[in-house]
């Protein structure tokens, strides 16, 4: 028994054995639609020149037909941006594809990746004075860290994760990034996830999280 089929280019209904559609699929009802399918031509602008071309139906489904020519394609690949090595501050050029990857365009030769990764303490471009190293407030302690969890409801602030689903309990976390400020509004609870996230870009969590807390959020 034959089975219906609708051709691609005149929309017209025709009948083929279910052998042959299966067989390879077809898509047209004559040779003639066939070919005239392939020779039309859809408009279409250059990604890279806005100049008017046509392209086939079949390129475009492909995720081609985006370019007038290969001279167009291979200059717009080629387009880039100007940055800053985060090591020796030279710049240097980027391809297209590399910006917007968080990861990658940060160093200008994979020798000052290594040398970047490589400097510690003072030599490092981060350094702050060895605060990191500096002793807690006696006032920090495990009694302190309870009261605080308690009030959180064990959540994460940032996150929301309960400390029941995290690998161990949430840490204290000081929103202005001094160890010996252990007043109430200064601490909240984070999970571990979260605590290493807002050692980055400290100035924007410090605000972020003295906003919520002038709103009485927590």
């Amino acid at each position: 028994m034959k089975i219906k089929r609708i051709c691609e280019f005149c929309n017209k209904e025709f009948w083929v054995f279910p052998s042959d559609n299966k067989r390879r699929q077809i898509k047209y009802c004559s040779r003639k639609c066939y070919g005239q399918s392939h020779r039309t031509r859809i408009k279409k602008f250059c990604k890279n020149c806005n100049k008017e071309f046509f392209a086939k139906p079949f390129n475009i489904k492909r995720s081609k037909g985006k370019y007038c020519s290969n001279k167009c394609f291979n200059i717009h690949r080629k387009k880039g941006e100007i940055r800053i090595c985060k090591q020796c501050r030279k710049s240097f050029y980027i391809r297209p594809y590399v910006i917007h990857h968080k990861n990658w365009g940060m160093y200008c030769s994979r020798k000052c990746a290594r040398v970047d990764n490589a400097l510690k303490g003072k030599e490092h471009f981060n350094w702050k004075g060895g605060i990191s190293f500096e002793p807690y407030s006696p006032l920090f302690n495990q009694q302190l860290k309870d009261r605080i969890r308690v009030r959180d409801n064990f959540i994460c602030q940032l996150c929301g994760v309960p400390e029941l689903e995290c690998d161990k309990r949430l840490s204290i976390h000081h929103i202005d990034y001094n160890k010996k400020n252990c007043e109430k509004n200064n601490l909240i609870s984070l999970c571990n996830h979260c605590n290493s996230k807002v050692n980055f870009n400290r100035p924007k969590w410090q605000a972020y999280f003295e906003s919520k807390i002038l709103q009485g959020v927590l």
